[in-house]
């Protein structure tokens, strides 16, 4: 069983938030925690409140460190240097707007220990918002959905098929093995927007199987600065170029890892990500990225999920 468990908080602008992402982390059941925050370049208070908070919460922590980045290096440059200045057998990361869930780290811990070996695994996320209507905290349904959370018995060419064709992994929900991580180089430093999915495929590229903790890991915040949630309400060229380059680099050149429609469906989703960077303002990309979405079978379920979520949203807003 691992004894010393990191946690690497990644922030950036996070004022409103990061307080409360470091009371989870000092709130768990959990004794022996190692916190590394990395403040990417923050140009609000965010810097002020961690020091007040660290002042504060001095005896807590084995071990304690604050890094301040002077220029802003991105999302898998900021991960490397925080991850990289960890000691702990295990490591879990969360940005500065998220929360662990109570018990987390505990649950994490056990997990591991019961596992002939372990390199990476993910839990469950809870996304919630604090509605400025009603001035209450809503939660939504855990993801990833139940058909992500089979494992294949640890079996790297089956994972990496799934992964490969969906980016299904919640990254507030992930954790990781601190030799594993050194032993894939850490988080690619091109990819300035994320830092999860290229480096999921690069561990089962390299053997390394994921595990799945069936049990609620993080609660993972949506807000209107979010990159998930602007990705989500309009295109992130930044971020879909990002998604482009991990195809590029990690699944192509393994194609053949893949079956017939597995590949079309790479084919597909990558130039549905193309179109939607070329700009949803044109006519022609908003038609060619429905399109793309529409001739592949591997996304029916779901557009229809999708559909029927925002149904369930018009409800729920017409019976306000």
């Amino acid at each position: 069983m691992a004894h010393l468990f990191s946690v690497v908080v990644v922030t950036h602008n996070h004022e409103r938030f990061v307080e409360e992402c470091l009371d989870s982390i000092r709130d768990q059941s959990l004794e022996e925690i190692e916190l590394v925050v990395i403040d990417d370049a923050s140009i609000d208070n965010t810097s002020d409140i961690i020091d007040r908070w660290f002042s504060r919460n001095d005896k807590r922590f084995v071990r304690k460190i604050l890094i301040r980045n002077e220029v802003r290096l991105g999302v898998s440059k900021t991960h490397t240097v925080g991850v990289s200045k960890t000691s702990g057998d295990l490591v879990k990361y969360i940005a500065g707007d998220d929360l662990l869930c109570e018990n987390a780290l505990e649950n994490i811990i056990r997990f591991v220990a019961d596992l002939p070996e372990f390199y990476f695994g993910y839990g469950m996320a809870i996304p919630f918002y604090d509605s400025l209507a009603t001035g209450t905290r809503v939660f939504n349904e855990e993801i990833p959905k139940s058909r992500f959370l089979k494992d294949y018995g640890g079996d790297c060419k089956k994972q990496f098929r799934k992964l490969a064709c969906f980016d299904f992994i919640p990254a507030p929900s992930t954790f990781f093995s601190r030799r594993a991580i050194e032993s894939v180089g850490f988080f690619d430093a091109e990819f300035t927007r994320t830092e999860d999915w290229h480096t999921w495929l690069k561990f089962l590229l390299n053997g390394m199987n994921y595990s799945v903790l069936r049990k609620p890991i993080a609660f993972w915040r949506r807000h209107r600065d979010s990159i998930s949630t602007k990705s989500s309400i309009s295109p992130d060229k930044l971020f879909l170029k990002d998604q482009i380059a991990v195809v590029d680099k990690y699944v192509t050149p393994n194609i053949d890892r893949l079956n017939c429609l597995e590949r079309y469906h790479v084919f597909c989703d990558r130039k549905y990500r193309e179109t939607l960077t070329e700009g949803t303002e044109r006519t022609i990309s908003k038609f060619l990225s429905k399109a793309y979405l529409a001739i592949d079978p591997m996304m029916w379920r779901r557009i229809v999920e999708i559909a029927a979520s925002d149904s369930r949203k018009q409800i729920r807003k017409n019976s306000e």
